[in-house]
C-alpha cells in the first residue's frame, strides 16, 4: 500500500479551508454555486473570461475560501497522481494541520472542500489549460520586428556616393520565466521573415482542421 504522501497548506489557505468547514448550510450552498454557475458548460470559454471571472468572485465575502479552493485545484493539476489518492494525501495533511492548530472537523471540510472541487468543472479545465499552456520553462511574452535599411559605404573610400543597401529586420522576442522577463533579437531577411511566416500559416492551418474535427470543445486562449 502506497504511503500518504505530505502535502503543506499554506497557512493562508488553511484558514480559507476553516472557513469553507465553519459556513451556515445556506452560505456553503452559496459558496457552491458560484462554482457551479458564473460560467456556462454549453459555450467555449476562453481563458480571460475564467481570470476575470475569477478575479470577480474573489472580491465576495468568502475571498480567502475561493483563494484556498483555486490554489488546491492550481496544485492538484501540478500532481500526477489520481484525485483518489490526492484528496486522501490532502485530508490526512489537513487532519495533521488541523491538529497541530487544536482544530477539528479535519472530515466535514475535506467533504466540503472535494464537493467544490468537483462542482467546478469549466474553472478546473481552465486552470488545467492555463497550466499546461505555461508549463514551458519559457513562456512568450511579446514579440515585435524592427525594420531599418543599412547603407554599404566603401570601406577603402568613404567618399564615394553611396548606391547600396540591405534591409535588417530584427526580431525582437520578449519571454518570461523564473527570473523574469527576457529579450531574445534576431535579425533576418526578407526570406527568413517569409520561412517563418510560412512556419505560422502550416500552424494556423493545422489548428484550424483540429477544431474542425469536432471532437472536441476547445477552450479559447
Amino acid at each position: 500500500m502506497p504511503a500518504v504522501a505530505r502535502i503543506n497548506i499554506p497557512e493562508n489557505h488553511l484558514s480559507g479551508f476553516i472557513t469553507i468547514g465553519d459556513l451556515e448550510l445556506k452560505e456553503f450552498d452559496k459558496l457552491s454555486d458560484l462554482f457551479k454557475g458564473g460560467l456556462s458548460k454549453d459555450t467555449t470559454p476562453k481563458i480571460q473570461d475564467i481570470v476575470n471571472w475569477i478575479a470577480e468572485i474573489k472580491e465576495t465575502k468568502h475571498r480567502h475560501a475561493i483563494e484556498a479552493i483555486l490554489g488546491m485545484i492550481s496544485f492538484r493539476y501540478r500532481q500526477n497522481d489520481t484525485s483518489e489518492v490526492f484528496f486522501k494525501d490532502f485530508y490526512s495533511s489537513l487532519s495533521d494541520q488541523l491538529q497541530e492548530k487544536d482544530f477539528g472537523n479535519a472530515e466535514k471540510i475535506a467533504e466540503r472542500v472535494q464537493l467544490l472541487y468537483d462542482e467546478a468543472i469549466v474553472i478546473r479545465r481552465a486552470l488545467k489549460a492555463t497550466s499546461l499552456l505555461y508549463e514551458s520553462e519559457h513562456v512568450y511574452d511579446s514579440c515585435r520586428v524592427i525594420s531599418d535599411i543599412r547603407l554599404l559605404f566603401d570601406d577603402e573610400d568613404p567618399s564615394l556616393e553611396c548606391e547600396h543597401a540591405i534591409i535588417i529586420h530584427r526580431l525582437k522576442l520578449a519571454r518570461r520565466d523564473a527570473d523574469g522577463q527576457k529579450e531574445l533579437y534576431v535579425s533576418l531577411t526578407r526570406s527568413q521573415l517569409q520561412e517563418i511566416k510560412q512556419h505560422i500559416d502550416r500552424a494556423l492551418k493545422k489548428e484550424d482542421q483540429m477544431r474542425k474535427s469536432g471532437a472536441f470543445t476547445f477552450i479559447e486562449q
